[in-house]
């Protein structure tokens, strides 16, 4: 079998098998020499085996360089996704600040996965929110990632009123991290006047908009 030693480029000695047995034979001598005849299949002459070690070490290569920098990604600290942010404010809500149980549901409903089954009938949850952000760095959210999200929003048969409350659930969970917030989305949407007396899930301050205030 074919043998090749190089030294990498991070300065290691690396030996690895061509992968192809040699058409050689024990000389009078004890050196190895070729044979003669057509190689079988599966087997090099020297002079064939020389020709592939260029290509074999360029392709190690990169396959050394590809671990190495999946080594350095795993050492350093992750950073975790809108998901986890929004799990842990969720936890926060229930076991610190005692939110009401259907503050809780209402919440919980919003911040659903993408594509879960109903229990009862055949649709699936929508992830309005989880679907563009859950993946996401938290701390890598932008102003152009939420404004999107909520353009999203107003474009589907939903109420200004439900588009607020996502925009007031985002603003409570970007206030609730240690991240800075993203810069101000597009402004809170207009409802009708009747309907500005209820106060969505969470109190008076669940209507503010992602900086706080009212737009």
């Amino acid at each position: 079998m074919w043998s090749v030693k190089w030294r990498s480029a991070d300065g290691d000695r690396v030996k690895r098998r061509l992968g192809h047995r040699a058409w050689v034979r024990s000389g009078p001598d004890g050196r190895w020499v070729t044979r003669s005849g057509r190689p079988r299949d599966g087997e090099l002459t020297e002079f064939q085996a020389r020709r592939l070690v260029p290509q074999f070490v360029a392709d190690a290569e990169r396959l050394f360089a590809a671990a190495r920098t999946r080594a350095k990604r795993s050492s350093l600290p992750t950073k975790p996704t809108f998901r986890e942010l929004a799990h842990a404010w969720l936890a926060h809500l229930e076991t610190v600040e005692d939110a009401k149980p259907s503050t809780l549901i209402d919440y919980r409903v919003m911040l659903k996965e993408p594509d879960v089954p109903y229990q009862r009938g055949t649709g699936r949850t929508l992830g309005r929110i989880m679907r563009p952000l859950g993946d996401l760095a938290a701390a890598d959210v932008t102003r152009e990632d939420i404004d999107a999200l909520l353009t999203e929003l107003d474009k589907q048969p939903i109420s200004r009123r439900t588009v607020n409350k996502h925009r007031a659930t985002l603003h409570a969970i970007f206030n609730f991290s240690r991240f800075p917030r993203p810069a101000r989305p597009l402004g809170r949407r207009a409802e009708p006047r009747d309907r500005y007396a209820q106060a969505p899930p969470g109190g008076s301050g669940a209507s503010r908009g992602l900086h706080g205030r009212a737009d």
